[in-house]
């Protein structure tokens, strides 16, 4: 643990990210999970798409 209790997470695009609390990964967490879904479904619709045709 550093300062205050902050803790380096790794981050994927080269920053050095600082996780401030459970908050803020629970936040991210949370987008890779809409993001994972909206993929998901653009996947679904374009194969329903693709199958009535």
């Amino acid at each position: 643990m550093g300062i205050a209790g902050l803790q380096p997470i790794p981050h994927h695009f080269g920053k050095i990210a600082v996780a401030t609390g459970d908050g803020e990964l629970a936040e991210s967490r949370a987008g890779r999970v809409e993001t994972a879904q909206a993929i998901t479904a653009a996947c679904e619709a374009e194969t329903s798409a693709t199958a009535q045709q």
